[in-house]
């Protein structure tokens, strides 16, 4: 995902932390972000929220996190089943046939693509 505006967000911090880009999250699919969250502090990983995402009754559905003790490391991606299920299926798809053409993606066109 590239964002191609100036708006604060997520990438633009990570871009001023590297300003030649680099791997930004790591990304895992959870059913409680508490639990994941719990287990990873069990095992001595200390995460703190960065970023989330909501449905429309208020519930995350999409959260980042980054360790407490380097901020400035990867961030951790989870993810609950949600509204973008049908475009993480698409990504999938186009990974699986990918030719090594083509590199980039529209994030928002694979969202509002009709359902097959």
């Amino acid at each position: 995902m590239s964002q191609d505006d100036d708006r604060r967000s997520t990438f633009t911090e990570f871009l001023d932390r590297h300003p030649s880009g680099g791997l930004h999250h790591v990304a895992y699919f959870s059913n409680d972000f508490e639990a994941t969250v719990g287990d990873a502090a069990a095992r001595g990983l200390h995460l703190k929220p960065h970023m989330e995402y909501v449905d429309e009754a208020g519930n995350a559905f999409e959260s980042y996190y980054e360790p407490k003790e380097n901020p400035d490391a990867v961030l951790l991606q989870l993810a609950l089943p949600s509204p973008l299920d049908p475009v993480y299926r698409a990504i999938v798809d186009i990974a699986d046939h990918w030719d090594g053409s083509d590199p980039r993606r529209d994030f928002w066109a694979l969202v509002n693509e009709p359902a097959a």
